[in-house]
């Protein structure tokens, strides 16, 4: 939509010295400190204005190069954090909108902090500020709808002011300094004085694809929720380590941050750090954040108890640990967990511990990487949005929480990311340190790119919408063309792939996995055009059926050995429709066997094994895999104190401590990512085709009579209304499986799986 206010920034800057001549001055004087490479003061921003006449409704749109906070009338506008967003802001800036009528007064002040994220401060794995600009700006326009029909504008121009503040510096890697004795006070409050403040700079400039030459006047209204706090958490108290450093446990691996609550005397500063797990001598594991700081400073006014939060940073942590310097004593601290304002949409619980830990871990990973991107983690020097992470893990975070506006928005960055020959990014959005070396090499990672044709049909299939086809057909045949343009008579090349990331020691030959991603993309282009009634339906259709010849042809000998032979090339074989299960069967158990039936995937293959077993009739090996408590596998980070999903299936060991400190993330969703098949198999609830969004359900169980669980229920929230499933163990060795939907959904049945069905009541009765 078009502004029709102007972009208007304030430089603040910090000076050699300890002095703070006073409270509000727009240059106050300020001590640099070891956070002065974290960019400059926050830069606060207020507008006064009066109404005459009775107010229908108002409206606020704010937009940021940088991330803001808007108040009205001393009070925050909505409980939001970090907006308008991460997006690429070379193609896009994001607009979040707020109703504010009921915070109108005759007379009123608008207000608005920013702050760097990710336009301004560090970003991206080269840890470079400045990638999208080296300035903070701000853009907002509240329009007031008079009762008589009128339309009035307060509009962001050359009238505000504009003053540093007390938040000295602010970054998402880094941490944020706030200190109180350079209080404004409720600066958004009608007659404070502002005599102090001086005036705004106005840039009326345009954002080109060459770099950021100024501001756009367009913004594009935010697709996804905003960040939101969702949950607290007590911390409790450990000890003082060898530093004196207080230590706390919040029990629980999370992203957001610690508010506290202290008294002491003025000049007193308390340095909060954050991690994820500690040493062994009690004290905080920093290493593994990388070059990321994830401090936070706040130094006291001495007036009475204070309490502080940082606005415009987050963090990735089960512990912190907390330094004082000078006098003051904590009376309450708690962490406030922050992401996207997504509703949960569905639960899983059953008789193993384990297992219901697993789950639990699940949707806390998700928790922790859903901000307004799906990170890969929360906590390192990284923070971005990988393509594979977030296709691997769609229909899991489906079942889990409403997802459909996040993953639209979503799909969009990675339409802003496509380049001009079709090829998808390994990264989205794509931070522009980043760009000339995705377009030098010109390739797309296998599993990785391929989230451009996953997840919106992935997302058609759940939420029903047909727009997310329509809004992205051309981009999909456009990346699956581009496989075709560089592949070698439908063989796609080995190089330069992520592969089966971080599998255990079972190498996937790069060939055979792009080629079998190839064909998936394939088919699923072809899907689309068959839903929208594409005329080129037949073209993806012929496409994927090249494919999946040639990579007979290419790869599998006679006697069904693939190429490098591992778990994963198997289970894609199988799921994409490239070998049949009689032809993957004996290759993939053989694998699984030789490896004491433990899973050897990585991040591509994890998401297939659990559901393949089932499908080729070895359900009690899949539960048999799915609670191994040994090494590797879900329930060995479970025993070993993970509360999230770890990226690695060894980050920490007993035996050996910490894995690899240069990329060890103890928050990784990934793994996660057989959080579906608990949905789809364990409790049996799947989408139909014919009438997509759970308009209609299939159910279609793979229950345990190994023993392994004895019971499982849960329920999903679907688009079209709430699906309960829950199925028990009798004595006989039977199974009682209870489906409920709502009258609106039509469903189905599938007990192939079994040697006979007795249904009783509403039940049916299993038997193996």
């Amino acid at each position: 939509m078009l502004f029709q206010a102007d972009w208007i920034n304030f430089e603040t800057q910090e000076c050699e010295t300890v002095e703070i001549p006073r409270v509000g001055r727009s240059c106050g004087y300020y001590k640099k400190n070891e956070f002065a490479d974290c960019g400059s003061p926050c830069p606060y921003f207020r507008k006064e204005f009066s109404l005459d006449k009775k107010v229908r409704k108002a409206t606020l749109n704010v937009s940021a190069m940088g991330v803001v906070k808007a108040y009205l009338n001393g009070l925050p506008v909505a409980d939001d954090y970090l907006s308008p967003g991460f997006a690429d802001y070379r193609k896009r800036l994001p607009l979040v909108t707020f109703d504010v009528t009921d915070k109108l007064k005759q007379s009123n002040a608008l207000g608005l902090i920013a702050g760097d994220g990710w336009a301004v401060g560090f970003v991206g794995n080269r840890m470079e500020r400045n990638c999208w600009s080296d300035k903070i700006a701000v853009a907002a326009e509240l329009i007031i709808e008079y009762a008589d029909g009128t339309v009035g504008k307060i509009v962001t121009d050359n009238t505000w002011k504009a003053c540093a503040g007390e938040i000295r510096h602010s970054d998402i890697y880094m941490g944020e300094c706030v200190d109180h004795r350079m209080s404004l006070g409720d600066f958004s409050v009608f007659g404070y004085d502002d005599s102090d403040w001086s005036d705004v700079n106005v840039d009326k400039g345009t954002l080109d694809g060459n770099g950021f030459n100024g501001f756009c006047r367009y913004a594009d209204k935010q697709r996804a929720p905003v960040i939101t706090v969702k949950h607290i958490l007590e911390a409790k108290f450990l000890h003082r380590d060898s530093e004196n450093r207080l230590v706390y446990d919040f029990s629980q691996n999370i992203a957001g941050v610690i508010a506290l609550t202290v008294k002491g005397e003025r000049g007193t500063t308390i340095t909060v750090r954050h991690g994820e797990m500690l040493e062994k001598d009690g004290s905080l594991y920093t290493a593994n954040l990388r070059r990321a700081k994830a401090t936070d400073e706040f130094i006291l006014s001495g007036d009475g108890e204070e309490k502080f939060r940082p606005l415009f940073t987050f963090h990735g942590f089960r512990y912190a640990d907390i330094k004082i310097d000078g006098k003051a004593e904590i009376i309450d601290i708690k962490s406030e967990i922050m992401y996207t304002d997504l509703k949960k949409t569905g639960c899983f619980k059953c008789s193993d511990e384990l297992v219901n830990k697993l789950y639990e871990n699940i949707v806390w990973g998700q928790r922790g990487n859903f901000l307004s991107v799906p990170t890969d983690c929360p906590q390192r020097d990284e923070r971005l949005g990988w393509t594979g992470d977030a296709q691997i893990f769609v229909g899991t975070a489906m079942f889990n929480m409403d997802c459909k506006a996040f993953y639209e928005k979503y799909i969009c960055d990675m339409r802003d990311a496509q380049l001009g020959n079709g090829a998808i990014p390994g990264i989205v959005p794509v931070v522009p340190h980043h760009s000339d070396y995705i377009e030098e090499i010109q390739y797309i990672s296998a599993g990785w790119a391929d989230a451009i044709t996953v997840i919106p049909t992935e997302h058609y299939k759940t939420y029903g919408d047909i727009r997310v086809l329509t809004d992205n057909l051309s981009a999909m045949k456009a990346f699956v063309r581009y496989c075709e343009e560089t592949s070698d008579n439908y063989i796609r090349g080995g190089n330069e792939h992520y592969g089966d990331w971080l599998n255990v020691n079972d190498f996937s030959d790069f060939s055979v996995l792009a080629t079998q991603y190839f064909a998936f993309s394939a088919a699923n282009v072809a899907y689309a055009c068959r839903v929208l009634k594409d005329k080129e339906e037949q073209e993806f259709t012929r496409l994927y059926e090249n494919i999946r010849k040639a990579f007979r042809k290419t790869f599998v000998d006679e006697n069904g050995v693939i190429k490098s032979d591992s778990q994963t090339v198997y289970l894609l074989a199988y799921s994409f429709g490239l070998m049949s299960k009689d032809e993957i069967k004996p290759n993939l158990l053989r694998k699984i066997h030789s490896a004491d039936d433990h899973l050897t995937t990585g991040f591509l293959g994890v998401k297939f094994l659990l559901p393949t077993l089932c499908e080729i009739g070895e359900r009690d090996l899949a539960y048999k895999i799915l609670t191994n408590r040994t090494y590797p596998g879900w329930g060995y980070s479970i025993v070993n104190g993970a509360t999230t999903i770890w990226e690695r299936w060894n980050s920490y060991t007993t035996e050996n401590g910490f894995g690899d400190v240069g990329m060890n993330s103890f928050n990784h969703y990934s793994l996660g990512s057989c959080g579906e098949w608990m949905f789809k198999y364990a409790l049996g609830i799947n989408p139909c085709d014919d009438k997509v969004g759970y308009k209609k359900v299939k159910f279609r169980p793979f229950v345990d009579f190994s023993g392994k669980l004895t019971s499982a229920d849960g329920y999903y929230d679907s688009i079209a209304g709430r699906i309960e499933v829950k199925w028990k163990t009798l004595s006989d060795g039977r199974v009682e499986y209870t489906p409920k939907v709502p009258e609106s959904i039509e469903n189905d049945f599938d007990f192939s799986a079994y040697s006979s069905v007795e249904k009783v009541g509403n039940s049916f009765i299993l038997k193996a």
